[in-house]
């Protein structure tokens, strides 16, 4: 897997809004869902999963790298051997949740539903397990989208939820690996 190259969607000269998306290798859709796990959530296969900029408190890139997740977060991303030879160049861009979240995109998981209708979680086993949670949008177009709130490592054998189906690592956007 080449190394990803990340960037904010905000125009040139513009300040950063949580509503921006970040893109991976250019692209804004990191990942699409497949059937049935698609048709389970109520969503049409290939809807994409996104990330934000988002904000500490709620959602995206911000809320995933917040204070109290930061050490565990580093320590991940430097001991994977995907992303340990590019760590310091990770530290200087600061793309810390960034690389946990396309990480474990490119791992393998299962899907549950949450107590919210418009969420759902992955449970991602790569060592260590990590749960992401999303939540159906829609865009500026009326496109419909998953949006990843939140992405933390969760080890427990327990979650609740109904499991809907699995999450493969397959589903990443063979154009976001180029």
């Amino acid at each position: 897997m080449q190394s990803p190259f990340f960037s904010v969607s905000t125009p040139h000269g513009e300040k950063r809004k949580p509503s921006d998306y970040w893109l991976v290798n250019g692209q804004k859709d990191w990942a699409f869902v497949k059937n049935p796990v698609a048709k389970e959530l109520g969503v049409p296969e290939g809807t994409p999963i996104r990330l934000h900029e988002g904000n500490q408190r709620e959602y995206g890139s911000t809320h995933i790298y917040k204070k109290a997740r930061r050490t565990i977060i580093q320590n991940v991303i430097r001991r994977s051997d995907k992303t340990a030879k590019r760590y310091n160049q990770i530290a200087v861009n600061e793309t810390y949740a960034q690389e946990f979240v396309w990480l474990k995109l490119n791992s393998s998981g299962r899907f549950y539903s949450a107590e919210e209708e418009d969420k759902s979680k992955i449970h991602l086993s790569m060592n260590p397990g990590s749960l992401m949670i999303l939540q159906i949008k829609t865009d500026n177009e009326d496109k419909l989208y998953l949006s990843i709130v939140s992405l933390y490592v969760f080890n427990s054998k327990s979650l609740d939820g109904e499991r809907i189906g699995r999450y493969n690592s397959s589903w990443v956007n063979p154009d976001a690996l180029q």
